[in-house]
């Protein structure tokens, strides 16, 4: 991967050109690194066809492929919490959510995200910053979907 491709940049970039309407209202984008997990997998020789399949193995119960699935969860959300330390380092966040697909395996990368933000977080403000998970609920989709709708009907209308 080049330098600056998500799977390897070390803090989270503030973009507008994520289709996602919170990147508008001032939210942080940054992919979760499901092709990165895959890869490390691929490298190590166990195969996986999916994140989820992932997800599974690392919380399978042992064996030499869930321990390579488990670290390459811990890997990501060390990555993670580098990047997040790194924005309230700079930014002095008072809140950071975790929200989307990714969320559902926070049991695998959260405590290595967490460790990582405490030991890269130089300023009391940057340890102070409240990290909310907000999983993934089976109704976003609909919302997301009705909202574009929305948003193109009265776009439409408007111009």
């Amino acid at each position: 991967m080049p330098p600056g491709s998500p799977e390897n940049s070390g803090i989270c970039r503030w973009t507008r050109r994520d289709p996602c309407a919170a990147a508008d209202a001032g939210a942080a984008w940054r992919p979760w690194p499901a092709t990165a997990v895959l890869r490390h997998l691929q490298d190590a020789g166990v195969s996986c066809g999916t994140i989820t399949e992932a997800i599974d193995l690392a919380r399978s119960a042992g064996g030499s492929a869930q321990t390579v699935a488990a670290s390459a969860f811990a890997e990501a959300g060390t990555a993670l919490g580098r990047g997040l330390a790194g924005m309230c380092n700079l930014l002095n966040l008072q809140k950071i959510i975790i929200a989307g697909e990714g969320a559902v395996a926070y049991d695998l990368f959260g405590p290595a995200m967490t460790a990582a933000v405490e030991a890269h977080a130089f300023s009391t403000a940057a340890r102070d910053c409240d990290i909310h998970l907000d999983p993934v609920r089976h109704d976003l989709w609909a919302r997301g979907a009705a909202c574009l709708v929305i948003r193109d009907a009265v776009g439409a209308a408007i111009s």
